[in-house]
């Protein structure tokens, strides 16, 4: 099979990693995944000109070993691709507002999944921390109290791999899993979600002069065959000097705690990747004031938000018998 690297959309699937001191059995297959965005026009406002439809598209990085392009459908409908201030693409649409209409897309990937550790897990190539912290907008007394606490939490490890470990390590002793705070509370209470945990670590991380930003995506199921997609998974990435972005997940390490230390770094769970960061910059924006995570299509109507669509996310995952 020809190998072809250039894709308008691509698929990400992170799959279990470990250090190499950890004994497993190693893996690798190659994969089908088709994921389907549906929506379907289920109430249209009287009078109603015009909708428009922001749609989200797979993420990827470098490293992705790609079998063949994406195919991408959009049930007739007329769609320009863009990209946000990230460079992540999407998908935006106008069209004329009918009751019972169905728009749909459809990416799809072939692709090589191995469970092979990414490099320098060890954090072996990383360098010695140097105290150049970022500017950071926000609450800027939260800010200072979250940097004393992290320059406290990471003052024994002088490298950079070493600092990031550390603060995963504190959240993970003292942050327990509760109802969304927000970064203040959460942080005063030590308490929230999983949104509120990657929040404290990546802003952590970013008052060390560590980038860090949050990644989400939904869980890609096991076994075969066209299933719903519905669980929502949040995690970190940081840029570690020597070893790029490596991805941090710590809702994991909270629900399965033994050898966490050995998978830092590393995601165990399966998941296609939708969202980087959480304030996509959007062309045209929509009227959301804080639209938060880019995970599903977002929708106006006539200039205003609009709730009048149900949509499905579905994926199809089959063995590649070429392969």
């Amino acid at each position: 099979m020809k190998r072809t690297l250039a894709a308008p959309f691509l698929l990400l699937l992170f799959f279990c990693t470990s250090c190499p001191s950890i004994q497993m059995q190693e893996w690798q297959e190659t994969m089908v995944v088709k994921l389907r965005v549906t929506a379907l026009v289920t109430e249209v406002p009287k009078g109603a000109q015009q909708i428009r439809l922001w749609v989200p598209a797979p993420i990827t990085v470098p490293g992705l070993e790609l079998r063949s392009p994406l195919a991408v459908s959009a049930g007739g409908a007329d769609f320009v691709e863009r990209s946000d201030g990230q460079g992540d693409r999407y998908l935006f649409l106008e069209a004329r507002p009918e009751t019972g209409k169905t728009i749909s897309f459809e990416y799809e990937v072939t692709l090589a999944c191995s469970s092979l550790p990414p490099p320098a897990t060890d954090g072996s190539t990383s360098g010695l921390w140097e105290s150049h912290p970022m500017e950071l907008s926000g609450d800027q007394k939260l800010l200072t109290r979250i940097r004393k606490k992290a320059l406290i939490v990471t003052a024994e490890h002088p490298t950079w791999f070493g600092k990031a470990k550390a603060l995963a390590a504190w959240l993970l002793r003292e942050h327990r899993e509760g109802p969304q705070q927000g970064l203040t509370l959460s942080f005063e209470k030590m308490r929230g979600d999983s949104m509120d945990l990657h929040r404290i670590y990546t802003t952590a991380c970013q008052t060390l002069g560590i980038p860090a930003r949050i990644d989400a995506g939904f869980a890609l199921p096991s076994g075969e065959g066209l299933q719903p997609v519905d669980q929502v998974l949040i995690w970190a990435m940081v840029q570690i000097p020597g070893m790029d972005w490596i991805p941090v997940d710590l809702r994991d390490a909270q629900l399965r705690p033994e050898g966490w230390e050995n998978r830092f770094g590393g995601l165990q769970q399966a998941r296609i990747r939708m969202a980087s960061g959480e304030q996509p910059v959007l062309d045209p924006p929509t009227q959301e004031r804080h639209p938060g995570l880019f995970l599903r299509p977002r929708a106006e109507c006539d200039g205003r938000l609009w709730t009048g669509l149900n949509v499905s996310i579905t994926v199809e995952k089959t063995k590649d018998e070429e392969s």
